[in-house]
């Protein structure tokens, strides 16, 4: 007999999921800037912060017009890198081996679609982070400690990451009991569904068999403390380079009389993007290549 969890086993609440313009569904100028996220990142995924800010008139075309120059030089993302170089804690993930991986339902070329997806978000989220934590910082300044446009110097976006990723399920279309699992990533009350779904697990959501692991390894770490002491370096770190790039973005008039947008970065920039660079780097680095 096939054991279905009852929805009052599972957390539940009435909120809707945090609202985003999917870019299937982007066009005009937002579509444009959308394109120039994926090509100056060199990842074929728009993030979800991103998607949220293109559902507020004419926000996301005041942030691109304040930040494009950081990244236009490239100057965010070798900083990004770098952070991440020096923060990646080894060991949150045990190695999940060829055979694990078959066990699972990855067997051959399966996994590729999951390398694939790991290394577009692992690229993007650290700059997707160190975006936002200095699009706060230039907020917190003002109109003080402006400076002119970061030099410009010799470089190239980097090669995108090529082939398949897996397919993003949307959390509405989740199974309860996948929908579930999914919410127990997670700092604070888990007993009640969080709106915001990073895209990361969406993606994952096609591997049932990997989220159950991760749901057994990583999961238990949120409660003895593991992961908040892995985020902590790492958000330092981007919160010092975000302090060196701030002065060069134009001030922000629409972010600046937005506070609920603000407060949504801010949660961001102090759960999700950085909880998701760890988690996402461990998971990588414990699907053993052999």
């Amino acid at each position: 007999m096939e054991l279905v969890p009852q929805e009052e086993d599972l957390p539940s609440n009435h909120m809707q999921s945090l609202e985003e313009l999917r870019e299937a569904d982007a066009t005009g100028r937002i579509g444009e800037i959308y394109g120039e996220l994926r090509r100056l990142c060199g990842v074929p995924v728009v993030a979800l912060i991103f998607r949220h800010l293109a559902t507020h008139a004419g926000l996301l075309d005041d942030i691109w017009l304040a930040v494009r120059p950081l990244l236009a030089s490239g100057a965010l993302q070798d900083a990004a890198a770098t952070v991440v170089n020096d923060n990646m804690p080894p060991g949150l993930i045990p190695d999940i081996d060829a055979n694990l991986r078959c066990a699972i339902g990855l067997a051959g070329d399966g996994v590729y679609p999951v390398f694939n997806t790991l290394d577009a978000y692992n690229r993007a989220n650290a700059i997707n982070l160190l975006i936002m934590l200095s699009l706060l910082r230039r907020l917190r300044l003002g109109h003080s400690d402006l400076r002119p446009q970061i030099p410009a110097r010799a470089w190239h976006a980097p090669v995108p990451i090529a082939g398949p990723l897996l397919p993003m399920t949307n959390p509405s279309d989740m199974p309860a009991h996948i929908r579930g699992l999914v919410n127990d990533f997670g700092f604070g009350d888990r007993t009640q569904l969080d709106p915001v779904v990073p895209s990361l697990l969406r993606h994952l959501c096609a591997v049932p068999g990997l989220l159950a692991v991760l749901h057994v390894t990583p999961v238990p770490r949120f409660k003895d403390g593991t992961l908040g002491h892995a985020v902590a370096p790492l958000s330092a770190g981007m919160t010092r380079q975000a302090s060196s790039l701030a002065p060069y973005i134009a001030p922000l008039p629409l972010l600046a009389a937005t506070p609920a947008v603000q407060r949504t970065i801010a949660e961001f920039t102090t759960g999700w993007i950085p909880l998701m660079t760890v988690i996402g780097f461990a998971l990588r680095r414990a699907l053993v290549n052999i």
